[in-house]
């Protein structure tokens, strides 16, 4: 199945940290303003990221900046992984400082780097008080949590592709931890698995209001 969501795409290319896990993608956003186009500097200098559409974020004060009003969407395509089974991480941090959302973003993956559909996506989806987890089949809701509302927050995904399992955290100030665990639907995980690039992609759903602001993003592969 595939979301009927074109998102602009976003590549980030990095040189492998050295350790037992190697990140495959990391944007810090940390140079740059104004509306992306071609190349755009990140942290540190050998990072870069290259936007080629037209429905893009702003590069705000160190951070990348959506808006509902123009309905910004990206996505991000890390290096090729070295093991089609090994644990793959994602971490970001977020902010939706305004509006009621919701903000969507969707796991999956990709064979090359271009524009595309998410396919047999996790989907987490955020409200500015509440966040689900939805997946295959037929959008099914496997968690919900109440969120601080419009207060910033820290994500976590952890797919385990070996065991065929998740496990996110979401951080807020002010409130505790939510812990979710679980199987990963079986054709996500397959499909994850075939792919050469792990793919995550960003953007407000339609008819949503508010602005979503995204730093530190940080995907990482496990030996």
């Amino acid at each position: 199945m595939q979301k009927p969501m074109l998102m602009v795409t976003a590549v980030v290319l990095m040189l492998a940290a050295t350790g037992c896990a190697n990140k495959i993608l990391n944007a810090q956003f940390s140079s740059g303003s104004g509306t992306p186009h071609g190349p755009i500097p990140s942290s540190p200098s050998d990072d870069h990221i290259s936007v080629l559409n037209q429905q893009n974020p702003l590069l705000t004060g160190g951070t990348l900046v959506f808006s509902s009003a123009s309905t910004d969407k990206t996505s991000f395509f890390t290096r090729p992984v070295a093991k089609s089974d090994s644990t793959k991480t994602i971490y970001w941090e977020g902010h939706l400082d305004s509006g009621a959302g919701p903000f969507v973003f969707f796991v999956t993956a990709y064979h090359s780097i271009g524009n595309t559909f998410p396919t047999h996506p996790l989907e987490l989806r955020i409200t500015n008080n509440q966040v689900k987890l939805i997946g295959m089949p037929n959008d099914t809701l496997f968690q919900t949590a109440s969120l601080v509302p419009n207060t910033p927050h820290k994500v976590f995904i952890s797919l385990r592709l070996g065991t065929g399992t998740y496990r996110i955290t979401i951080q807020q100030a002010g409130a505790p931890e939510i812990v979710w665990q679980g199987s990963l639907p079986q054709l996500t995980a397959n499909y994850i698995k075939s792919q050469p690039r792990l793919l995550l992609m960003a953007g407000f759903a339609p008819a949503s209001t508010g602005t979503y602001i995204m730093d530190n993003l940080i995907i990482r592969e496990k030996d």
